[in-house]
């Protein structure tokens, strides 16, 4: 389903936008122009009122434009003298190379569906031809014209990995003709789709838009700018997942975490082991809760159109409840104080053969389905008590000295560490614990730092971290599940992931940011509104330059975001 066809299941969508675009646009004149007005409460008032305005300041609609942006661009340049640039949205193309490379055909599903978000403004509005109650401003001059936006590609045989060239040049010259957008990959390419798209304004006037003539030079600051989602406390429809693919690329987001299963629920149907859904997966009547192999391939490609990489996650030893369900002897079976067994199961148990059997058969599927070099281990929260009630654990522990069970857990890990990268050719990410519990760590672990939320602690973590040589993903201060009334967006744009005081060296090891939507209580139904704009605060950390951290110059730019991503189909909240 595309963007436009998911918009049409939005009628809400049209006030809220004309309300947003007044007033973001009002709040801009009032704050250039150093005017004493009101907020304006109506969608007709605040919409002529601006045009009122504009009428006689043309230079304000190019500084309107420039705030669009999200995130920030490394430099935006405007022509000197400023000039706006009409855009027809029948006429204008998209000329952009083809060719038999396989990123290709991703790339050219991306021209197809900005094709259509260019305009989309105004299509959920009025057919086009149809005019608006917003008239165009008296007596303004004729502009010069854009007639198309041509893509040039350095390489587009480059493959989607972590680390990969997104950088892109954008120019619209003040002259009209051709704008161009020159990029050394394809994903770099879709990026600079993504802010052509930002620069475009609707007049309100039928089929006549207008964009900035300016040059922009970007790319982003770091190679991993995250999302993750929680498929197993509530499971999300695939028009869910694909709406939150959809809010990550307007918001240049490239990895999707995506922690598809944990103690309340399995719902990855496993071919080699089918009991796992089977047994494991939520069921309500007539709806089957998994994603089948073709849900994934579908997400995968949906993400790769959009310049993003699915990244999954199989936490073990701890959360693996409902691993149980479908396979009881995978867990350890947990003994009361009488010790008999006490009828429950808790925690892989890694004493057993039959155990690294099935975690080598399992993480072998988990490689053949999902291309991404990296894989996400977990490995945290693993509670010892049933280890330790169980006297077949308790026998195997004796026979090696061992008396502390985070011996064992070590073991666990390692183990899964050792199979994972050794035997599937996969890197490995885990949770926080993977370090700090002083694992022999392959040298291209990623170390997932997740604790500190609302605390200095995530930066004492990411000090030891990458001063130990690890790289380190950052997700702790970005926990968008926890809510609170306000406009908590500010809660993720100010935590700054190098503000450890670590040196250049250290600096360098930091791999990203990451926003967190645990499952516990979002779903399908409100998954997208917490989410958003909050992670796109969370996105301009990880891609603008550090110096762009002000919350109030960042505010009406991410208002006009929330906006955009309104019309586009996203109910994303105020």
């Amino acid at each position: 389903m595309d963007t436009h066809a998911r918009t049409a299941k939005l009628p809400f969508v049209a006030v809220n936008l004309n309300y947003c675009i007044a007033r973001y646009k009002y709040t801009l004149l009032r704050a250039t122009l150093g005017l004493k007005l009101p907020f304006v409460h109506s969608c007709r008032i605040g919409m002529k009122g601006a045009a009122t305005v504009l009428a006689s300041a043309a230079v304000l609609i190019i500084e309107a434009n420039a705030g669009l942006l999200w995130p920030h661009p490394q430099t935006f340049t405007p022509a000197q003298p400023a000039a706006q640039l009409g855009v027809d949205s029948t006429s204008f193309k998209i000329n952009a190379p083809t060719s038999s490379s396989p990123q290709q055909k991703y790339f050219q599903d991306s021209v197809s569906r900005y094709s259509k978000i260019f305009f989309v403004e105004q299509l959920n509005y009025y057919p086009p031809g149809n005019g608006s109650d917003v008239a165009a401003p008296v007596g303004a001059p004729a502009i010069p014209s854009l007639s198309s936006l041509d893509v040039k590609i350095t390489d587009d045989t480059v493959p989607l990995e972590l680390g990969v060239d997104e950088s892109y040049e954008l120019s619209l010259p003040a002259a009209g003709g051709a704008a161009s957008l020159q990029a050394k990959t394809v994903w770099g390419a879709m990026r600079g789709l993504e802010t052509f798209s930002q620069l475009l304004d609707w007049t309100g006037d039928g089929n006549a838009f207008e964009a900035t003539a300016c040059s922009i030079q970007d790319a982003p600051r770091f190679g991993w700018r995250g999302v993750m989602i929680d498929t197993a406390r509530h499971f999300l429809s695939m028009d869910t997942i694909r709406s939150v693919l959809d809010a990550m690329s307007y918001s240049k987001q490239n990895r999707l975490h995506w922690h598809l299963v944990d103690d309340q629920s399995f719902p990855f149907e496993s071919k080699t082991f089918p009991a796992l859904a089977g047994k494991g997966a939520f069921y309500a009547p007539e709806t089957t809760h998994t994603y089948s192999a073709a849900d994934v391939q579908t997400v995968l490609d949906y993400a790769m159109s959009r310049g993003i990489s699915v990244v999954p996650e199989f936490d073990t030893p701890g959360h693996t409840a409902s691993w149980g369900l479908g396979y009881p002897n995978l867990l350890t079976e947990c003994y009361g104080t009488d010790g008999k067994p006490d009828g429950t199961r808790y925690a892989v148990d890694p004493t057993l053969n039959s155990t690294w059997a099935f975690l080598d058969a399992f993480f072998g599927e988990v490689e053949g389905v999902f291309p991404d070099p990296y894989v996400h281990i977990g490995g945290d929260e693993v509670s010892f008590t049933c280890w330790q009630s169980n006297p077949a654990v308790q026998a195997w522990m004796k026979n090696r000295g061992w008396t502390d069970y985070s011996k064992l857990e070590n073991y666990y890990v390692q183990r899964v560490i050792d199979l994972v990268a050794g035997n599937h050719n996969r890197s490995i990410i885990g949770w926080q614990e993977l370090f700090d519990n002083g694992l022999n760590l392959p040298s291209d672990t990623v170390v997932d730092v997740w604790k500190g939320h609302g605390s200095p602690a995530w930066k004492t973590e990411m000090d030891q971290v990458t001063k130990a040589g690890h790289r380190g993903l950052l997700s702790a201060p970005y926990y968008i599940n926890y809510i609170s009334y306000g406009a908590t967006w500010e809660n993720y744009y100010t935590p700054e992931p190098t503000d450890f005081g670590g040196s250049t060296e250290q600096e360098a090891l930091v791999m990203g940011t990451q926003a967190c939507i645990w499952g516990e209580w979002v779903g399908s139904t409100d998954l997208i509104s917490r989410l958003y704009p909050s992670a796109s605060a969370v996105a301009e950390r990880g891609w603008s330059d550090k110096s762009k951290n002000s919350v109030d110059e960042a505010a009406p730019r991410l208002h006009a975001h929330r906006c955009r991503m309104n019309y586009r189909g996203l109910p994303a909240e105020p």
